[in-house]
C-alpha cells in the first residue's frame, strides 16, 4: 500500500514539474525596463554549411530589442555613483571608462572642415539618439551593463537560435533575401534605400523579426557574445552584420572575431537570461 501512494505522489510531482515548466512567461520585464523573449528548450539548427549541426539549446530568455542609448545612459548614471567594481570583468583593464566612443568628441576640428567630411553625411548625433542602439562600445562595457541589469550575455548559439529559430532559416524572416527587412548596406548603389545611414531605433523592422519576434538580428548594429574565439587569440564573437553589411554578413550564421577591446559605430549588443 505504501509503494503505491509512494508511486502516485512521485507521478503527481512530476506531473506539476512539466506543468510549472510549461507556465514559464513567453514574456517578462528586466531590472533594466527591457522586454525580453522566451526561447523555448529544444533542438535547433547552428551554423551553415561545413559547420552546420544540431543543437539542444536549454530555454532562456533574450532581449526583444538591442540595449539603446536610453538605457545605456542609466547604467552609466549608476557606475558614475557607485562605480562598477561590483559588475566588471575580472579581467577589464585599469582605468577604463564605460563612456561609449561616439558619446564623446572623437574627430579633431581640423577634420570636420575637409571636403570628405562634407560628403560622408555624417554626425556625431547618429550616435546619441535615445531609441537607436548604443554603439561605440567594447565586451567589457556590454558585459558590465549586463551584470548590472541582473542578466548576461548571450551564448553564440543561443543568439543564433533567436536569430533563426529551431529550423535554422537563413535570415529572420525565412529563406528569401528581402532587402526591406532590415537596415543594412552594399545596395545603395544601385538607388536601393532602407532610410538610415547608420543605425536605426531599435524597434525598426518589424517585417524582420525572428520566428521569436525578436527584432533587429539581421543588420542594424553587429551584438557582442559571450564566447571566446575558438583560436587562442581571446578575441570575442560577434553576430547579426550592421547598416553597412552585405546579405551575407547579416546571415545570423555569421560571425566576426575582435578583441575585447574593440570599439565601432555598428557594434553593440543585446542581453540574455537564464531560467531559473
Amino acid at each position: 500500500m505504501k509503494k503505491i501512494i509512494y508511486t502516485v505522489l512521485l507521478a503527481f510531482v512530476i506531473l506539476i514539474g512539466v506543468s510549472n515548466a510549461g507556465d514559464i512567461p513567453k514574456k517578462t520585464t528586466a531590472r533594466d525596463g527591457s522586454v525580453m523573449i522566451l526561447i523555448d528548450k529544444g533542438d535547433c539548427i547552428i551554423g551553415d554549411g561545413e559547420t552546420k549541426k544540431t543543437e539542444y539549446i536549454e530555454a532562456f530568455y533574450i532581449d526583444k530589442y538591442e540595449v539603446s542609448n536610453a538605457r545605456y545612459k542609466k547604467f552609466l548614471e549608476w557606475v558614475i555613483e557607485n562605480s562598477d567594481k561590483s559588475v566588471r570583468h575580472h579581467s577589464q583593464p585599469e582605468g577604463k571608462d564605460h563612456t561609449p566612443r561616439y558619446w564623446k568628441k572623437f574627430r579633431p576640428d581640423f577634420l570636420r572642415e575637409t571636403g570628405m567630411a562634407q560628403l560622408q553625411r555624417f554626425d556625431e548625433t547618429d550616435f546619441t539618439k535615445d531609441n537607436h542602439p548604443v554603439v561605440g562600445i567594447d565586451w567589457y562595457d556590454a558585459y558590465a551593463y549586463a551584470k548590472w541589469a541582473g542578466k548576461r550575455l548571450p551564448a553564440q548559439k543561443e543568439w543564433e537560435k533567436a536569430a533563426r529559430g529551431a529550423k535554422g532559416s537563413l535570415w529572420p524572416w525565412g529563406d528569401k533575401w528581402v532587402f526591406e527587412n532590415c537596415n543594412s548596406g552594399g545596395y545603395e548603389w544601385k538607388g536601393e534605400r532602407d532610410g538610415y545611414i547608420y543605425s536605426a531605433p531599435v524597434n525598426s523592422y518589424p517585417e524582420g523579426a525572428s520566428p521569436y519576434e525578436v527584432y533587429n538580428m539581421s543588420g542594424n548594429v553587429w551584438e557582442w557574445t559571450a564566447d571566446d574565439s575558438a583560436s587562442k587569440s581571446l578575441k570575442k564573437i560577434i553576430k547579426g552584420g550592421g547598416s553597412e553589411s552585405y546579405p551575407s554578413a547579416v546571415m545570423p550564421s555569421f560571425k566576426k572575431e575582435y578583441e575585447p577591446e574593440y570599439r565601432y559605430f555598428a557594434l553593440g549588443f543585446r542581453c540574455a537570461k537564464s531560467i531559473e
